[in-house]
């Protein structure tokens, strides 16, 4: 009997670490789901922070064609405007986004800190979806697991009928749509 718990036990065991993602991502990405033209927030938080924060800075990927970004247009996060500190939010090149912090004063993120650091807001500009991706961080974050964001299109009428995926209503659309209420195949 004491065999078959301890050989149970060590399954159970095993299960938990090969089966589980048991680490946690502490630097996050949201996802979101809109419908094209559509205005969208990207909420950037920590979970669980390794180590006290103080400076931190990143750079995050998009897809230009597909989300248009402002850097102008952000909200600073509870995190962030619990203190004093600098906050720089950037465009390097299209496609391309520069957050960089740094504290002023005695004020830090303290470990273990949970929250949002800040979000970002877009504009959908077709019916394809995309992913926002961590391609360098600095600092504090250096070290920290990551996850990524995706941005998922909402099936909307406009999005069924871009049969070709140009982001217009053409012949393409025109044509698909009479073969269907006709119900002839042409």
């Amino acid at each position: 009997m004491k065999s078959i718990i301890n050989t149970l036990t060590i399954v159970i065991l095993v299960n938990i670490f090969v089966c589980f993602d048991i680490s946690a991502n502490n630097l996050i990405i949201s996802d979101q789901r809109a419908d094209k033209g559509e205005d969208i927030f990207f909420e950037i938080s920590i979970n669980s922070a390794l180590n006290d924060v103080k400076s931190f800075g990143f750079q995050i990927e998009y897809p230009a064609d597909r989300l248009e970004f402002d850097p102008d247009n952000y909200e600073i996060g509870p995190l962030l405007s619990q203190g004093q500190g600098y906050l720089t939010v950037g465009e390097d090149d299209q496609g391309m986004i520069r957050v960089g912090w740094f504290c002023m004063l005695n004020y830090k993120i303290p470990k273990h800190a949970n929250g949002v650091l800040l979000k970002l807001k877009f504009t959908t500009l077709c019916c394809k979806n995309a992913e926002l991706k961590f391609v360098s961080v600095y600092d504090h974050f250096a070290d920290w697991p990551i996850k990524n964001g995706n941005f998922s299109i909402i099936e909307n009428s406009f999005c069924r009928l871009d049969f070709n995926g140009d982001s217009r209503i053409g012949l393409p659309e025109v044509i698909e749509l009479m073969r269907y209420l006709s119900d002839d195949q042409f």
